[in-house]
């Protein structure tokens, strides 16, 4: 709605207010398909081997459009009720069928989802968790001749905006990554603070200075996430997320995240990828050398130890956490594409202004 209003077409306007009136009329769940396979990264969309790599406009009709192409990388996307299709990146005059935005059913005709599990590891070797674990799939969408309506169609053509409609949905992706981003930093400090606690290490100099660390990314992070709220950027009746604070806020989760991570797997040792499965614990036979041998601080129980050691694992040390490493450096774009933005929005001309004015040099524009 918000670029809608910027292209001056009413008709995108009216369309973006009806269908989020029949989202929240369905209480319907959305995927996000964003991101194109690409092809050859060195050539844009128009440049490609074959014209599919992006999705874009085949055919259009008095009744809507058909598109075809495939978006990567998709998550939850089988779950969800529908699927909004954005551009990925900036579009030339010849790439207009390619600047193309759009909302159609998770089961329209022509759509096929090939999907990846979760790399959870959920085998009987695993200690037991008393909390629910979730996780997500992550999708392929091919788009084989699928027919869109007029109503559900909200740009088509429109190279010049294809950017900013891009910009504009990663700030609001990025900005609710941040925040859910928060309650898995806090978990990994209080996987360094219990580990180095029950390790008997709380005391040492330099599990202290990386305790520090952990908690001044933590915090960062947390604070950053409240000043994009707090200093929202205004579209008529829309406010958006400082696109500033918030490409720093997802930068800093994303430039540290390994740091973090290598800090909480030394505080931890070697167990979190070397302990006994749950099935050894079960044994009658081995359980009583594990018992005897794997104790650490008194204050608490083996078998609490144990379950704080299998919990880090899942969190530093498992597929899961590779998997979670990874997205943390290409999940709601790439730390190039934030620093692009930070590039775009940070007020670089204000920061040499005041430092010519000091050193009492005139301004030259």
């Amino acid at each position: 709605m918000v670029v809608a209003q910027q292209m001056n077409k009413p008709e995108y306007v009216e369309r973006t207010k009806n269908y989020l009136e029949y989202l929240i009329k369905n209480d319907w769940t959305l995927s996000g398909a964003v991101t194109d396979t690409k092809g050859d990264r060195s050539k844009t969309p128009a440049g490609q081997a074959h014209p599919d790599y992006y999705l874009h406009v085949v055919d259009r009709n008095k009744d809507g459009i058909v598109v075809k192409g495939c978006k990567m990388h998709i998550t939850a996307a089988p779950c969800c009720n529908d699927i909004i299709v954005l551009p990925t990146r900036n579009m030339q005059e010849n790439e207009a069928d390619y600047a193309v935005s759009f909302a159609t059913p998770s089961n329209a005709k022509g759509i096929k989802f090939i999907c990846r599990p979760s790399r959870g590891e959920r085998s009987p070797n695993e200690y037991p968790s008393s909390l629910p674990i979730r996780d997500l799939n992550e999708a392929m969408i091919v788009f084989d001749n699928v027919f869109v309506p007029w109503e559900r169609v909200f740009m088509c053509g429109e190279w010049a905006y294809a950017i900013l409609l891009a910009y504009t949905f990663a700030t609001f992706h990025r900005f609710t990554a941040v925040c859910y981003h928060i309650p898995i930093v806090e978990n990994l400090a209080g996987c360094a603070v219990a580990m180095a606690e029950m390790n008997g290490i709380s005391n040492e100099e330099h599990v202290k200075d990386k305790l520090v660390n952990i908690a001044s990314y933590v915090e960062t992070i947390k604070a950053l996430a409240q000043a994009a709220t707090l200093s929202p950027v205004r579209y008529g009746e829309i406010a958006v997320p400082s696109p500033l604070i918030t490409n720093m806020a997802k930068l800093h989760y994303a430039r540290s995240y390994h740091e973090v991570i290598k800090m909480v797997q030394d505080i931890s040792g070697g167990i979190i990828s070397t302990l006994p499965t749950y099935r050894d614990w079960e044994n009658p036979e081995t359980r009583p050398y594990m018992e005897h041998y794997l104790g650490g601080n008194p204050k608490y129980t083996t078998e609490e130890r144990l379950k704080m050691v299998a919990h880090t694992h899942r969190w530093v040390a498992s597929a899961e956490s590779a998997h979670q490493e990874m997205i943390t450096v290409h999940a709601e774009g790439s730390m190039e594409t934030q620093k692009m933005m930070i590039m775009v929005e940070a007020p670089f001309k204000d920061y040499r202004d005041l430092a010519l004015l000091a050193a009492g040099v005139e301004i030259k524009d």
